[in-house]
């Protein structure tokens, strides 16, 4: 069974401020944070204005979070 690792009490991140298209074509801020454990990411957050892309990408960080606390490989 694959353990997932153990979280440190204090995490060193850095958020991204990202435009993106949304589906009507227009321009959205999406911030992307990504918080390192011993110099390699372990969580991964997203926020954005537009609720059609935010349930989509959180979801999604959601995962690919669980995937890394759980070793996957990020190439």
């Amino acid at each position: 069974m694959i353990k997932k690792s153990k979280r440190s009490e204090v995490l060193v991140g850095q958020t991204y401020k990202i435009k993106a298209p949304n589906a009507q074509g227009e321009y959205t801020n999406i911030y992307l944070t990504v918080n390192e454990d011993d110099g390699r990411p372990y969580e991964v957050f997203i926020n954005c204005s537009d609720t059609t892309l935010y349930e989509t990408l959180a979801v999604s960080m959601i995962l690919v979070s669980r995937l890394i606390q759980y070793g996957a490989s990020l190439e």
